[in-house]
């Protein structure tokens, strides 16, 4: 095989890079194949608990999806939003002194 020819060290980091790209590609088909069996009609969407299921999962996976799209695609990703201090105002005060 392969990796057996590769010193240990080497063989560690490209199997961190496979085990990666595997990850990735195992969350994006999961995530296209639940749309795509809802989207068919093989889900029962009629059922509350199977739709909020579904739901939950797509969820889910849309927001696992930000990272490897962001690193195979280069799509920016949203930063953080900082809920303390989107409603803040300015911390620089200016007196009415004349």
């Amino acid at each position: 095989m392969f990796f057996s020819k590769l010193p240990s060290a080497e063989r560690l980091a490209v199997w961190k890079a496979i085990t990666g790209h595997i990850i990735a590609l195992l969350l994006t088909f999961g995530f296209f194949g639940i749309v795509f069996l809802a989207l068919v009609g093989k889900v029962n969407l009629a059922d509350p608990t199977t739709a909020t299921f579904v739901g939950t999962v797509t969820g889910y996976a849309i927001g696992q999806l930000s990272r490897p799209l962001a690193y195979y695609f280069a799509v920016p990703r949203d930063p953080p939003s900082d809920s303390v201090s989107s409603g803040s105002t300015s911390s620089t005060t200016t007196s009415a002194s004349g």
